[in-house]
């Protein structure tokens, strides 16, 4: 019985906040082995973590019956019991996990507190935010890490929306869908394109969508067959200067630039990459000196300091990189990487873009989005410590040309940024890539900081599970839904109302299909 081992409390969250830079056009202003891919919830302090999880697949959630755009701080016309049961549902689409969430109805519980309920909520006024947009709270055994309790509380004083996004305003089911994967035993990830990453911005919904890194750690916690027979994994040890290394990230980068899975070492310096598909990767190991630290992991990961004092190091060496071949099924062990034991000059940490031809710009922790076929139009630029002349960058992967030389600038904190024009081209794949930076014999990295978006919409057409008379339509990667009235004379679909809507709103009436039926959208 749980009754007899002891229960603690622990809590993951979503930041408001991202830092946050800007330039003017002229004057510039201002338990096991190892650790497993992605990074997991987990208590302990001793050599090896005791990951958290569930012991059943199937998990109740209930949201309060408050909940509803009637709330003065959800945009009019938002649904938000749908958007956090797409949060939900989201994991539970992931083809190689056997996780079921299952949706219980609406409660009068309106506050998190260990009381038998899995509670969703956003009238909880009695939490201590800390600047959080929202938080997971969990209880679970110590001793086994089973987790026997979550709430989800969206912080009271946010403006939320489940339609497109504005300033100050955050979309309730990115949120939850970051929120959900700490109340599965998901920690933050070193990712910016992660779900997992720890800060948000508003206006965004890319992170409705899982990355590769949120997909292989819920299939890890939770695998299907399908996961561990037909995808590899990379395991090996990180050292600095032959001492073992606690909190290294390392990262798995495709043959594309796409940093498919990161993960952290635990005390012993070893660390296990899964969920690969069958390919070639190179990886490499860096502190965790932000904008991802220490600090926002917390439980095991906080129970002994991170050092630093190490180079970025890729597995072969930085001047020729070892490519790992993996296998569906199998293991490549053995993959140990030796970090220069002294502190990193650069630390790049922050990302904007610039037009071309010139104009103000800022810079962020948060990923940063282009189209395929984007030529001769933007500046890339990254900002941190260290990043002066002759610091130079590459956006890992094919089909990406830089077209200029490098220039440098400092804003007026101090922080030196390096920029250049960059290439786009038509076949470039839409992922996330990594940016790999050097200057003189010094290598360092920035995983996930430039995502390449399809030039046009990439559209799908398909039943909402949680709405039998709604349609979901994806663009982008993204989900917008609409509510659709079936003609049975023509057999037409027209949508009878907007839930939400990626980049914009519409206003005429245009009819698309997928080459069965039709569907209206308003535009």
């Amino acid at each position: 019985m749980m009754m007899t081992q002891k229960i603690a409390l622990a809590s993951g969250s979503l930041r408001r906040f991202a830092p946050r830079l800007s330039a003017a056009a002229l004057a510039i202003a201002l338990c096991a082995p190892f650790a497993h891919g992605f990074t997991r919830s987990a208590g302990g302090s001793g050599s090896a973590p005791v990951y958290l999880s569930w012991s059943s697949d199937t998990v109740t959630y209930v949201i309060n019956d408050q909940t509803s755009s009637a709330l003065a701080n959800i945009e009019a016309g938002s649904d938000p019991i749908s958007a956090v049961r797409r949060s939900f549902q989201n994991w539970g689409d992931v083809e190689t996990s056997r996780l079921a969430p299952t949706y219980g109805g609406t409660t009068s519980a309106t506050s998190a507190g260990y009381d038998g309920s899995n509670v969703v909520t956003f009238v909880d006024t009695g939490f201590a935010y800390n600047g959080a947009l929202a938080v997971a709270q969990y209880w679970y055994s110590t001793s086994t890490g089973e987790i026997v309790e979550a709430d989800v509380v969206f912080n009271p004083s946010v403006n939320w929306s489940t339609m497109s996004g504005a300033s100050n305003v955050y979309d309730i089911e990115e949120v939850g869908t970051h929120e959900v994967g700490h109340f599965f035993g998901l920690a933050h990830s070193g990712s910016m394109s992660a779900t997992m990453y720890p800060y948000g911005k508003d206006g965004s919904q890319t992170e409705r969508r899982l990355d590769s890194d949120d997909i292989a750690g819920m299939s890890e916690i939770y695998p299907k067959p399908s996961f561990q027979n037909q995808l590899g994994a990379i395991s090996g040890t990180v050292t600095r200067g032959g001492t073992a290394t606690f909190g290294a990230h390392i990262v798995a980068v495709d043959a594309n630039g796409r940093p498919y899975v990161s993960t952290v070492s635990i005390k012993d310096g070893t660390y296990t990459l899964v969920g690969l598909p069958a390919g070639n990767y190179q990886v490499y190991a860096e502190p965790l000196d932000k904008p991802v630290q220490q600090g926002n992991l917390g439980g095991y990961w906080s129970s002994a300091s991170f050092p630093l004092d190490y180079l970025t190091e890729f597995y072969g060496g930085n001047t020729t990189p070892t490519t790992i071949a993996v296998a569906a099924g199998t293991t490549v062990t053995g993959v140990d990487i030796d970090c220069t034991n002294t502190t990193p000059t650069i630390n790049p940490r922050m990302i904007g873009r610039q037009p071309a031809g010139g104009g103000g710009f800022s810079v962020s922790s948060t990923v940063m989005t282009v189209k395929q076929g984007e030529v001769g139009t933007w500046n890339i630029v990254i900002a941190g410590e260290g990043l002066t002349s002759p610091t130079t960058f590459e956006i890992m992967g094919s089909q990406v040309t830089r077209t200029s030389n490098f220039s440098y600038g400092t804003f007026g904190s101090g922080l030196p940024y390096v920029k250049a024009s960059f290439d786009f081209a038509a076949a470039a794949e839409d992922v996330p890539r990594v940016i790999r930076v050097e200057r003189s014999d010094e290598a360092a990295a920035i995983t996930a900081a430039i995502e390449i978006l399809p030039s046009e919409p990439k559209l799908s057409f398909e039943p909402d599970p949680l709405d039998p008379d709604s349609m979901l339509i994806r663009w982008y990667g993204e989900t917008a839904t609409y509510l659709l009235m079936r003609d049975t004379q023509s057999n037409f679909l027209a949508a009878s109302s907007v839930q939400n809507s990626t980049d914009q709103h519409y206003s005429d009436v245009n009819a698309w299909t997928d080459g069965q039926s039709y569907f209206y959208r308003l535009e």
